[in-house]
């Protein structure tokens, strides 16, 4: 019994052993690598694309109003410097003229402050403060009178009447005199303005010489009347000396009256020969700036009541009819380039660095089978456009032979892309997750997070600071994944 056990013990030990070398040979066989390779890459990136004109701009009015005029229709070819609308200009016009005689005024008013008053203002103000005091030392007078007639009394008021009777024949005296001169400088006057322009020096003397005679032969006019006065209240003293009282108080108050002329004579006088203050200047500058401001925001406006096309083109659109009230800001012509052309392009963002300026691309349209334009690509957008969760890089791409093109067209645009000593291996040894890609090396590390680039056939392009030449690779599944 215990033969025939150790004997199956034997068969049992013998047979395992040899399940198992039969299974160790005949095991799965090991992973297939393959070694990284370097050389050139071509690939052709695709995206959809829109044919517009290089130049697209819409012409509005800064400011609102009724059209006027409009010659612009769609699709009407346009000259640069054309007039394509106006508007009703009779309000803005009018606001330009208003801004331009306040502005005129501003400089006058601040030419004289700063120039000082003319020959004639100056002789107009010596006549005045000279009769004033003419007439202030007539009132001083009559008020001493008025007093040495209340002090004295009667007897005084006799003296005076004699006195005021000489007076009186003393100011006839010279108000006839004064009027011959009068009259002789109104003659000088008309003969120098027979012999010389207005404003000739001989004139403007002659002019003055009379404004000096007539005021003196009103101040002697003044004084004649100030002496028949004056005798008649040295008469009515006489015969009535309780209204000495009276006249003394007229007196005074005449004096009053005159030394009050004379004052503000003489501050007239000091403010018209005084030179302009800084602040005044100032001031009168600020309101020249001002209004100079006000003129060409006027005339601005008043020249934006036109809309020129600022180059040849071809309208894209008109909506507006003469006679439309078009608000300010408001598309009235809508005008394109009639001649160069570019190509927008949408370019997904996994793809866009595959596409840089100066790019060389081929364009197509389905409208033209089998013809195919040149492009380059002149600019791509900093920054991603979302259309429906899709990021998108917008790229222009000139058109050199634009052909039948057309702008508005869509058209598909190829990026023909390369790249040098690039390194790459067959798509199915880069395993994928998510926006990740990574590859499995024979040797350590294991898993690397690499970047894919260009795609050729059945290969990709692998990024990596860490991968070199020849380095082997395992199928993904033989590592693992370190996302």
């Amino acid at each position: 019994m215990k033969k025939a056990l150790l004997i199956a013990g034997v068969l049992a030990v013998l047979g395992g052993a040899g399940w198992f070398a039969a299974h160790a040979r005949t095991g799965p066989a090991p992973s297939p690598t393959f070694s990284l390779r370097q050389g050139t890459l071509r690939e052709s990136v695709s995206a959809a694309g829109t044919v517009e004109a290089w130049q697209r701009v819409s012409l509005s009015f800064p400011a609102g109003g009724r059209l006027a005029s409009l010659s612009a229709v769609r699709g009407q070819r346009v000259r640069s410097g054309q007039v394509l609308a106006t508007l009703h200009a009779a309000r803005f016009r009018e606001a330009a003229a208003q801004a331009a005689a306040g502005l005129a005024r501003a400089q006058a008013e601040l030419a004289q402050l700063t120039a000082g008053p003319t020959a004639q203002q100056l002789a107009r103000d010596q006549a005045q403060l000279a009769a004033a005091k003419t007439a202030l030392a007539g009132a001083q007078t009559a008020y001493t009178d008025a007093q040495a007639a209340f002090s004295q009394g009667v007897q005084s008021a006799q003296r005076q009447v004699a006195a005021a009777q000489a007076d009186l024949t003393q100011a006839q005296t010279a108000y006839a005199s004064a009027s011959q001169q009068a009259q002789e400088a109104n003659l000088q006057l008309a003969l120098a303005k027979e012999a010389y322009p207005p404003t000739a020096l001989p004139v403007i003397q002659a002019h003055q010489a009379y404004d000096q005679a007539a005021a003196a032969a009103a101040q002697a006019q003044a004084q004649v009347t100030n002496a028949q006065e004056a005798l008649t209240q040295a008469q009515t003293a006489v015969n009535n000396p309780v209204q000495l009282k009276s006249a003394l108080d007229q007196a005074a108050a005449g004096l009053a009256a005159a030394q009050k002329a004379y004052a503000q004579a003489q501050a007239g006088y000091a403010l018209e020969t005084a030179p302009a203050t800084t602040q005044a200047v100032a001031a009168a500058q600020a309101a020249v700036d001002q209004a100079a401001a006000a003129y060409r925001q006027a005339s601005h406006a008043l020249s934006r009541t036109s809309i020129t096309a600022p180059f040849a083109g071809v309208v894209a659109s008109a909506p507006f009819q003469v006679g439309d009230v078009v608000g300010p800001g408001t598309t009235v012509v809508s005008l394109v380039g009639g001649k160069a052309l570019k190509v927008v392009a949408q370019v997904d963002e996994d793809r866009i660095a595959m596409v840089h300026p100066g790019q060389p691309a081929q364009i197509t349209t389905g409208d033209m089978p089998g013809a195919v334009f040149a492009g380059k690509v002149f600019r791509i957008a900093p920054q991603a456009q979302t259309v429906q969760g899709v990021n998108s890089f917008p790229v222009q791409v000139t058109v050199a032979n634009r052909g039948s093109l057309r702008a508005g067209m869509t058209v598909r645009v190829a990026f023909l892309a390369s790249a040098a000593h690039a390194l790459y291996a067959p798509k199915r040894y880069v395993a994928h997750h998510h926006h990740l890609r990574g590859v499995c090396l024979a040797n350590s590390p294991g898993f690397l997070l690499v970047r894919t680039g260009l795609k050729q056939g059945d290969y990709v392009q692998l990024v990596s600071p860490e991968l070199k030449a020849g380095e082997r690779l395992l199928p993904p599944g033989a590592c693992r994944p370190r996302w």
